[in-house]
């Protein structure tokens, strides 16, 4: 039993251990983009020969420089030197932020935010915001300062309010009639609205009232199925909500995906519209084409204080039909711990699985969000809970980068040589991502260097295969095997030789 406790307290220390060592105040080291000395695709830009610049930049963008990646994404923007495409422009850009470039995941932010390259996605953007941010970025930080205070997209495609026209330009799959939680509510131009819907959008109270006088219909909808209560409701105009609802506007009903008045307001951060519709009883409990009721778009939009109203109203704080993401999962890839005590107090599951086995904290974990991971497990979530892959949060934080949040999931996560499905283990993620940070937080914590995967790769062939050169020599100066073979029967130095990484190949027998 003595020697049982002895072995135990060892290996707390080194989980410990290994956790300062990836504490910002741990590590003073900085990441260089490269010199622009004598480099030949920066002679090339600087004369403006850009197709000469494309083609060399492309070589070391596929070696693995991040730099290299970042210029030659920007260049796909913008059409110069290259034919303009947008899908290859987030493809180098992103492989530049995976790599650290803080440039490169505040540009990957906003191509997020503005659906160039792909999908729109603020959960996304909001990540690559938070990376960049935590580099110093100041426009990032500002950019994500703006993001959470108000819940609308501030890029430079998407501004409120937009037109049909401009959103359809933007994305064409993101128009007007896209889910509450994303979409602006449709705008005046070519919408066929009534002076009565128009003036409701706008505030402008006085009209509406001439409206009304003159006979209007004020359940009228424009052809997305938006009323003058809605539209009102988006605006975040709470006169003009009490005056509709004095003239007998219906409270609860639905447009076209299946929004209510009182959805619209909370996605739109308007709460004291969403006040003055909770105060006249408006439904909770109406759920939208998506299965999104109200209680899901206040946890998505990171509203603690109106996630606390819909509780009192009635609105339970759980997934409103089976199989449906619950709404802490939602809530947690963003939101900080005022919006996740919430769900505390009420006495929600913290270990609730969405249909994919995630829990909140792997959500938090995937998406980078520390804030939400250590509030959560000072609600007691259990780390050790995997997803259907077998993937850990902490293997989940690492492969995404995130490292404060691996770093305070490392002590609780259980065995570090824990494998997912595919074989994984957290040090094979650690060489993947090429974090040098999190590979020496591993060893510090007893990793196994050479477990291998299902494909037979070991940590060394991973990083080796990723052409992360720090991370192989992270790993080459613990002691890692260089001769395993993976199922193909390669050696590390057979899938440098292979991939043209040379440089690596001359580190390893």
């Amino acid at each position: 039993m003595e020697r049982h406790n002895r072995r135990r307290g060892s290996r707390l220390n080194a989980l410990v251990m290994a956790a300062a060592l990836l504490s910002p105040a741990a590590s003073g080291a900085t990441e260089t983009t490269g010199s622009q000395q004598s480099d030949p695709a920066a002679t090339a830009i600087r004369r403006g020969d850009f197709a000469t610049a494309a083609r060399l930049l492309e070589v070391r963008g596929n070696s693995g420089d991040r730099e290299a990646q970042y210029q030659l994404a920007s260049l796909y923007r913008a059409g110069r030197g290259v034919q303009q495409d947008d899908a290859a422009a987030f493809k180098w850009m992103r492989a530049a932020a995976e790599r650290g470039h803080p440039k490169a995941q505040y540009s990957l932010a906003k191509m997020f935010l503005a659906g160039r390259g792909t999908t729109a996605d603020r959960a996304e953007a909001t990540l690559w915001l938070r990376k960049a941010s935590e580099q110093g970025h100041d426009e990032a930080t500002k950019l994500l300062k703006d993001i959470s205070a108000s819940g609308d997209w501030k890029s430079e495609v998407f501004i409120e309010p937009a037109t049909p026209a401009k959103v359809e330009a933007a994305n064409p799959a993101r128009t007007a009639r896209d889910s509450v939680e994303t979409a602006l509510p449709p705008s005046s131009d070519a919408s066929g609205r009534s002076v009565l819907l128009e003036s409701a959008w706008r505030g402008q109270i006085k009209a509406v009232q001439a409206e009304l006088a003159s006979g209007s219909d004020v359940n009228v909808r424009d052809k997305d199925g938006f009323t003058a209560l809605m539209l009102a409701a988006a605006g975040g105009h709470g006169d003009v909500i009490d005056l509709l609802l004095g003239a007998s506007a219906k409270l609860d009903l639905v447009n076209e995906e299946g929004d209510t008045a009182l959805m619209l307001a909370i996605a739109k951060s308007k709460t004291e519209a969403a006040q003055h519709l909770l105060a006249r009883r408006a439904n909770v409990s109406i759920a939208n084409k998506k299965g999104a009721t109200a209680v899901d778009v206040a946890a998505k939009a990171c509203q603690a204080d109106l996630l606390e109203r819909l509780a009192a109203a009635g609105a339970p704080l759980v997934a409103a039909r089976p199989n449906a993401e619950p709404p802490l999962i939602r809530a947690a890839e963003n939101c900080d711990s005022d919006v996740l005590k919430v769900f505390q107090v009420h006495k929600v599951n913290v270990d609730e699985k969405d249909s994919d086995g995630h829990t909140a904290l792997w959500r938090a974990a995937d998406r980078g969000n520390a804030p939400g991971a250590q509030a959560l497990l000072a609600m007691r979530a259990t780390a050790e809970i995997a997803d259907a892959q077998d993937e850990t949060p902490l293997m989940r934080a690492i492969s995404r980068g995130a490292n404060d949040a691996a770093a305070m999931l490392l002590p609780v996560s259980g065995s570090v040589d824990r494998q997912s499905r595919s074989g994984n283990t957290a040090l094979i993620f650690a060489a993947k991502a090429g974090s040098t940070k999190m590979i020496t937080a591993l060893i510090a914590a007893h990793a196994s260097l050479d477990l291998r995967n299902a494909q037979g790769y070991s940590a060394l062939m991973m990083a080796t295969r990723e052409g992360q050169a720090d991370a192989v020599k992270a790993l080459i100066d613990a002691g890692a095997n260089q001769g395993l073979r993976n199922k193909k029967r390669e050696t590390a130095r057979d899938i440098a030789l292979a991939l043209g990484h040379a440089n690596l190949a001359e580190q390893m027998k």
